[in-house]
């Protein structure tokens, strides 16, 4: 097992640097990192601000769980929710290592027709943000007219607050029919964990976001808002579906991902490939920028 020596830069308040392999358990069959501040081989950099700058001679990766396209003539690699075609680039959403950080993995997406179908919760729908953003707080308001939505987060707050951890989020969402699944912003590409946690936990998700969204989650297993005219008919097809239950239980049983499959560009053995392109020139006695240079494209 190679060791890798690794430092980060602009992360998030809290971060710790397990986690980036924590979430990437694929990593673990084949490296092993050390941090290493002083002398690393390779710097992974994200977007929120820091001093500290980048040693010289480490492979720069530049990587962001925000809407933010990388410059690729600053990057020796990147890894973001843009599709962006550029051999450097590696596309991962967000939901990709957030699966892992549930505990549950792929195999919370995959329908297996063995496995015995959960009970219907009871309770209708939550909505769980921190932040207003004026579509979803729009639809909030309308479908509250048919039956009250709860709001654990800052955001129309009606009840008392959840907690961070993904097990609590997860155990809460379970006991509601539907969840609100907005992305702050929609985007081609810009996809969180916001649709994957009703999913994983059995609720059908109210989405609106990554217009691309259904190149890889099955369209039959969310309500899609882009898909309606108007919030109004939105609501109406929320409200359409509470009042069936043989539909509500077809939407909620349907694969969540096209194909009922891991998606190929997310399998590990693709994952890891990329990864070790990236860490092929780590520790070598070339300089980091030579390696970028070898990895331009040509022209």
């Amino acid at each position: 097992m190679r060791s890798i020596r690794i430092a980060f830069r602009g992360f998030w308040p809290g971060f710790e640097a397990s986690e980036f392999w924590r979430w990437r358990p694929y990593l673990a069959t084949k490296y092993r990192f050390e941090v290493e501040e002083r002398q690393p081989e390779v710097v992974v950099c994200s977007v929120f601000p820091d001093p500290r700058p980048v040693p010289r001679g480490a492979v720069r990766v530049f990587y962001t769980g925000e809407w933010a396209e990388p410059d690729m003539d600053q990057w020796h690699w990147a890894i973001s929710f843009c599709h962006l075609d550029h051999p450097r680039h590696r596309r991962e959403p967000l939901w990709v290592p957030h699966l892992q950080r549930t505990g549950l993995g792929w195999r919370g997406l995959i329908r297996r027709a063995e496995t015995p179908e959960p009970p219907v919760a009871e309770r209708f729908c939550a909505f769980i943000y921190s932040n207003d953003v004026p579509r979803r707080n729009a639809v909030f308001d309308l479908l509250s007219r048919y039956k009250r939505v709860d709001a654990p987060g800052r955001c129309r707050n009606n009840m008392p607050p959840i907690g961070p951890d993904p097990a609590a989020k997860l155990a809460f969402i379970g006991r509601y029919r539907f969840v609100f699944a907005f992305e702050n912003r929609r985007a081609p590409g810009y996809a969180t964990e916001k649709i994957v946690d009703p999913l994983l936990a059995g609720a059908v998700p109210l989405y609106w976001g990554d217009p691309r969204i259904g190149e890889t989650f099955d369209t039959g297993s969310f309500l899609d808002r882009s898909a309606c005219a108007s919030d109004e008919e939105f609501v109406e097809r929320i409200v359409a579906l509470d009042r069936d239950e043989s539909a509500y239980r077809t939407v909620r049983a349907h694969p969540c991902l096209r194909g009922n499959a891991v998606p190929a560009a997310h399998a590990d053995g693709e994952s890891l490939a990329w990864w070790d392109r990236v860490l092929a020139g780590a520790g070598e006695l070339r300089s980091a920028d030579a390696v970028f240079a070898d990895q331009r494209d040509p022209g």
